[in-house]
C-alpha cells in the first residue's frame, strides 16, 4: 500500500500546482483586462442615445493577443475604443440569466 502511495502522490503534487497556476494565471489576466477597460474613455457624440464603455468580452480576446505580442499597443487602444457596448441605465426589463455549461480550466478559446 505504501509503495502505491509513493508512486501516485507526485502525480497528485503536479495536478494541484498545475491547477494553482491555472487560477492565477486566470486571475491574473482577468485583473490586467479590468485595468485596461477602466481606463478606457469612449467618447460619443451629442447625437448618441447613449453612453458607451469598452466591451469585456472583446477586451478579453484583444487583451490575450497583446499578451501573445500579436498586436502593438497602439492598436490595443483602437481596438478597445472600436469595440463598445452601451450603458443604458434604468432598465426595466430583468435580464434572463440562464446557467451556463461548466468549462475546464484548459479550455483556450
Amino acid at each position: 500500500m505504501d509503495e502505491m502511495l509513493k508512486n501516485y502522490m507526485p502525480q497528485m503534487l503536479i495536478k494541484r500546482e498545475s491547477l494553482t497556476q491555472e487560477i492565477y494565471a486566470k486571475l491574473t489576466l482577468f485583473n490586467f483586462i479590468s485595468l485596461l477597460v477602466s481606463n478606457i474613455d469612449v467618447i460619443t457624440t451629442e447625437k448618441a442615445e447613449y453612453k458607451y464603455k469598452p466591451s469585456f468580452s472583446n477586451a478579453i480576446d484583444i487583451g490575450r493577443l497583446f499578451i501573445l505580442q500579436r498586436i502593438i499597443p497602439s492598436d490595443v487602444v483602437k481596438m478597445l475604443v472600436h469595440n463598445k457596448t452601451p450603458v443604458r441605465p434604468g432598465r426595466k426589463n430583468k435580464r434572463n440569466i440562464s446557467s451556463q455549461r461548466l468549462r475546464t480550466l484548459q479550455h483556450r478559446s
